[in-house]
């Protein structure tokens, strides 16, 4: 039997997918920013070249921006695994008590937090 309880609502697999996500859509904007800034070379209007190569650093400078704050993100999200059948010599109560302590002292703060466990045995019920 394999059970796995999370204290905390978030999804990881969420996570995951979203910084993926955000980092693929930074790349791809940074790529279409330097294409246009390589291509407002060609205009004939020296206004026209300015104002596209000045919007396109703005493009960059955003980008970028959203990048960093992407992975500062990820970096906040913290994950707890347990892993180990369900006896009382591995008192998970204690663990699950002190899980709930570390998130009430994170409640305010940046991080997302979760803590799972996996296992089996007598005390299964109990933990649930």
């Amino acid at each position: 039997y394999i059970y796995i309880y999370m204290v905390y609502a978030h999804n990881p697999q969420s996570v995951l997918n979203g910084f993926q996500s955000t980092t693929r859509n930074m790349f791809l904007t940074v790529s279409i920013s330097i294409a246009i800034y390589g291509f407002s070379g060609t205009f004939n209007n020296v206004f026209s070249i300015n104002i596209i190569k000045d919007l396109t650093l703005v493009i960059l400078i955003v980008s970028f921006c959203i990048g960093l704050n992407n992975v500062v993100s990820f970096n906040n999200y913290i994950n707890i695994l347990s892993v180990a059948r369900f006896v009382p010599q591995k008192d998970f109560f204690t663990a699950i008590e002190a899980i709930s302590l570390v998130e009430k002292a994170l409640e305010n703060s940046q991080f997302t937090f979760q803590y799972y466990i996996v296992g089996y045995g007598a005390q299964e019920k109990k933990i649930k």
